[in-house]
């Protein structure tokens, strides 16, 4: 039997933080550490050395991208994989947590299971370090192009650039998909008015 993932989890709920270690626990993960604090998430970094870390954002102390940068500035190695883990996902957050080098971005409205299906595909293939651009947002643009490309939408389709917008936006926040024709279409048109 191999090594088991470790995985630290940091947010400012202690209570939501154990509700996280449990669940990951349940799914086989070794959770060393949880934190509620900037200062405390680095300092277990730094001492358990985890394969990922899960970082809400809004913890105290030191604010979620200043644990990425620091992290990312000390000579851990392997550096851990950094998921944040929120409840507010942006275009303005992405761009900013790719520039701290975060790994990965989940919703915290999603599903549980797309964190532990974000987890098991990290440890399973960690995202190769490419000096100043290490542990960058996976390539949502470039993921949204394979998956039409394979259900076989072509590029030239009358169309194309709104379907692309209208499901990185989805991605980036599940809710949109309760009122499509409400809040879904009018974002698209805004974009390409």
């Amino acid at each position: 039997m191999g090594k088991r993932i470790s995985v630290i989890v940091a947010d400012d709920s202690a209570d939501f933080a154990m509700s996280v270690r449990h669940m990951l626990e349940g799914e086989g993960f070794d959770v060393p550490a949880t934190t509620c604090t900037g200062e405390d998430t680095i300092d277990a970094v730094c001492q358990h050395r985890p394969d990922i870390l899960v970082l809400d954002l809004c913890i105290p102390r030191i604010e979620g991208f200043d644990v990425i940068e620091t992290i990312r500035s000390r000579e851990l190695n392997p550096q851990p994989v950094i998921i944040i883990y929120t409840g507010l996902v942006n275009e303005l957050l992405i761009r900013k947590a790719r520039e701290c080098g975060a790994s990965y971005i989940v919703n915290k409205d999603n599903d549980p299971a797309v964190l532990i299906d974000c987890i098991r595909r990290f440890a399973a293939e960690p995202p190769a370090p490419t000096g100043a651009d290490m542990g960058s947002v996976l390539d949502l643009e470039r993921q949204i192009t394979e998956i039409i490309h394979d259900v076989g939408v072509p590029a030239h389709i009358k169309g194309y650039q709104y379907l692309r917008e209208a499901i990185k936006i989805c991605v980036l926040d599940v809710k949109v998909l309760d009122s499509v024709t409400k809040k879904l279409y009018p974002m698209v048109a805004r974009q390409y008015a």
